[in-house]
C-alpha cells in the first residue's frame, strides 16, 4: 500500500507536491549546504542544481529514531540530486542540514514515534513517582 501524498494536509498527486517543493526550494539541497556539490543524474551526468527535470524529492525525517516516519508531504520532503538519493547515501551533515531547513520552515511538524506534533509540544504521558 503506498503512503498518501497530502500538501497541508489535502490529498494531492506527486506531482503538486514536486512542483511546490521545488518552487520552495529551488536547488538540490547538497548545492545550498556545498556550493562546489556537482549535481549528477541518471548515467551519473552533470546537471545545474535548479535543474527541477533532474532533481527528485528526498523525504527526510525530522528526528533521529528507528522509526518510519517518511512521509510525502511539504514538511518532509526536499529536492536533491538523483546522485545522493538513489545511487549513495547522504551524509549526516546532509541530513542534519535538511532536517533543520525543515524544522525552520515547518516548526508545528516536528515528528515523533507516536506521530506528528501539531501543536509543536510532545504530548508526554504523566510520570509515575515512585515514593
Amino acid at each position: 500500500m503506498s503512503e498518501r501524498v497530502t500538501l497541508f494536509g489535502k490529498p494531492v498527486a506527486m506531482g503538486a507536491l514536486r512542483q511546490y517543493v521545488f518552487s520552495r526550494d529551488r536547488l538540490c539541497m547538497a548545492y545550498m549546504l556545498d556550493h562546489t556539490h556537482q549535481c549528477r543524474g541518471q548515467w551519473e551526468i552533470r546537471h545545474l542544481p535548479n535543474d527541477v527535470t533532474q532533481l527528485t524529492l528526498e523525504h527526510v525525517k525530522l528526528v533521529h529514531g528507528l522509526y518510519d516516519g517518511r512521509k510525502s508531504d511539504e514538511c518532509h520532503t526536499v529536492p536533491l540530486c538523483l546522485s545522493l538519493n538513489g545511487t549513495s547515501i547522504a551524509s549526516h551533515t546532509l541530513r542534519e542540514f535538511m532536517r533543520d531547513h525543515l524544522r525552520r520552515l515547518y516548526p508545528q511538524c516536528i515528528d515523533y514515534p507516536e506521530g506528528p506534533v501539531q501543536s509543536g509540544l510532545r504530548n508526554l504521558p504523566a510520570s509515575k513517582e515512585t515514593p
